[in-house]
């Protein structure tokens, strides 16, 4: 209050002094500096007085400490006339100013006396008056650049076609970026000086202006970030894969944002007609949402994962999202390569029952893995997976249809199974067209007379390994069932199904995610017919002592001789006992308990060889 006192006081005494005909007065600030003000030697032209307010936005936007605790200000007049230097701590200046047109400027400081803003005002002086004027001093606009590089195979594309758009944050204008397009060398760049803050791009690319005839090669969404004087840097690239032009666009990591977000998928592949599913995981304590993009279009899902697939055409598509908290955003991307069934397909679709948002989808396409070696049968070796084996067994116990499918990780050595992201086996008991159900508890000797299914995949970070094994009603429909070589199709649904998940690091231990149901569907290639034959064991007169129950075991597999229990052994008295024989009188090949034994073409019978 005192100082505003101070400032009518001065305003009071300078009007004093122009009615009793005192010389213009200094221009009066609060400040122990005196301003410089150019002016002719001969004598000054008649004065006003102008009293400038100055004011400040709320919040500056700035990489600096953005306080403002000082100003300086400076004016341009009439005639070359003219100040700088003044410089106050103080909201409101007084200035003794000769008649004429003045640009005041202020220059907001902080308190390392770094300039972080700006005003300006134009006040026309009139003799003998006093003037008012309000500077709001606004924050520097503060610029990065952007550089975007864009290339494709030159041969591919008679015609290219790049289009660019860029959208801020908080603007619904997009403005579009113009390049010259090098069509020997087959690239392009953006570049552009941007102002500070988040942005939404649109990257097109296509042979020809698009249309069904020139469909689009690239077309892709993604947020980055503008940093001061700093430079971001992305790129786009096309490439042929598969048969196909399909594009990547990629930025580094933002360092300003406050959170980041991971698109736990690789390149997915998936049959015509049907859906695969994406998941994005970003840390819980932030509230984000999302947008879905396919195809640089906007799609209808705003979760955290995006099923889709079953509307789309052949060939590359794009998948993107961009996860967007209140104060930044961040995008990822994958891709989704659509084809003609021709080996096949398993496909399951989890549905919680509790949370019907909570939800999972294996999708497994038939494709080489490497050198797969499956239950003995060299004619499974670089086979794709899944498939489906028609399984004999002479006893009748495991007779039916058993699928596999193994997703394999794009990285993962040729044959090296262990870092398998999902893994499932269906298990049929017939070999026919119909309608199976399974018994609710199967008992152990009715297990293999039950379809079975089991489920062992990935949840949304590498870290969950989720699973489950069926206890449970399964209903499967085979509606046609092939000989080798043919298709094997059909659908299943357990309606209830528990999901357990392990998890790995500091939260291990395992824990279930409650009840979900489980929709599936097969077109599986039948690829040979594995037989089991009876393994027995036959104590060849013991007195005391109990054989190992028979077991099933598919021809070439190798197990170990291992007749009886080792807490009740065989004994006859006055013999000690010399291990196993393929013929009652020993003339056969011997094996000694727990020697390596390969299962032969046929039912086989290890009698005891007593000596």
């Amino acid at each position: 209050m005192s100082q505003k006192k101070n400032i009518l006081l001065v305003v009071v005494l300078c009007v004093l002094a122009l009615f009793i005909g005192c010389e213009p007065a200094n221009p009066q600030i609060p400040s122990e500096e005196t301003p410089n003000i150019e002016t002719p030697d001969e004598e000054s032209p008649k004065q006003g007085i102008l009293t400038v307010t100055l004011e400040k936005e709320e919040e500056i936007p700035s990489s600096l400490e953005a306080e403002i605790v000082s100003y300086t200000l400076s004016g341009i007049g009439p005639e070359g006339k003219g100040f700088s230097g003044i410089t106050s701590q103080y909201e409101a200046v007084t200035l003794d100013l000769c008649c004429g047109t003045w640009t005041i400027t202020a220059i907001g400081l902080n308190s390392d006396n770094q300039p972080v803003g700006e005003g300006v005002a134009t006040v026309s002086i009139q003799p003998d008056t006093m003037h008012s004027t309000t500077i709001t001093v606004e924050g520097f606009v503060e610029e990065g650049l952007f550089a975007l590089h864009v290339s494709w195979p030159p041969a591919a594309l008679t015609d290219p076609q790049v289009s660019l758009s860029l959208c801020k944050e908080g603007s619904d204008t997009e403005q579009d970026l113009a390049a010259t397009i090098d069509t020997v060398q087959g690239k392009t760049e953006f570049q552009k000086t941007l102002p500070v803050g988040d942005y939404t791009l649109l990257i097109t690319l296509s042979d020809g202006s698009p249309n069904e005839n020139n469909p689009l090669v690239v077309k892709r969404r993604q947020a980055f970030s503008v940093e001061s004087n700093t430079t971001t840097e992305g790129a786009c690239k096309a490439s042929w894969e598969e048969g196909y032009l399909q594009g990547t666009l990629s930025f580094p990591a933002q360092t300003s944002a406050s959170f980041a977000a991971s698109l736990f998928s690789r390149t997915k592949k998936v049959s015509e007609g049907m859906d695969v599913q994406f998941i994005v995981t970003t840390d819980p304590e932030f509230e984000v949402t999302y947008t879905w993009y396919v195809d640089g279009e906007v799609v209808d899902e705003t979760g955290k994962d995006l099923i889709y697939g079953s509307s789309l055409s052949r060939g590359y598509h794009t998948v993107d999202v961009i996860v967007s908290s209140s104060e930044a955003k961040v995008s990822q991307s994958s891709s989704l390569l659509v084809t003609e069934d021709v080996h096949g397909y398993m496909y399951f679709r989890l549905t919680s029952l509790d949370t019907p948002t909570d939800r999972y989808v294996l999708t497994y396409e038939c494709g080489a893995i490497g050198s797969l070696f499956f239950l003995g049968q060299p004619e499974l070796e670089g086979k794709g997976i899944p498939f489906v084996c028609k399984i004999v067994s002479t006893s009748g116990n495991i007779s039916g249809l058993l699928f596999m499918a193994t997703d394999v990780p794009a990285l993962a050595q040729e044959g090296d199974l262990a870092d398998y992201i999902a893994n499932t086996s269906l298990f049929i008991p017939q070999d026919c067209v119909g309608d199976f159900e399974q018994v609710t508890q199967p008992g152990e000797d009715q297990i293999y007379r039950s379809a079975m299914l089991s489920l062992d995949f990935m949840g949304s970070s590498p870290t969950e390994h989720l699973s489950a094994f069926t206890t449970f009603p399964l209903h499967v429909s085979v509606t046609s069932c092939g000989n080798v070589g043919e298709k094997i199709r059909g659908s299943l649904v357990a309606d209830s199904v528990e999901i357990w998940m392990d998890k790995e690091g500091a939260e291990e231990g395992t824990t279930s995610l409650g009840n979900y149901k489980v929709e599936g569907f097969f077109s599986v290639e039948r690829i040979t017919t594995i037989y089991f034959y009876i393994l027995s064991y036959d104590s060849n007169g013991a007195d005391s002592g109990t054989c190992n129950e028979p077991e099933d075991l598919f021809a070439g597999m190798k197990t170990l001789a291992q007749g009886y229990d080792s807490n009740d052994p065989l004994v006859k008295a006055g013999f000690t006992f010399g291990g196993w024989n393929t013929k009652a009188d020993g003339s056969g090949v011997t094996y000694q308990e727990n020697d390596p034994f390969t299962m032969p073409n046929e039912d086989t019978t290890l009698y005891a060889v007593w000596n």
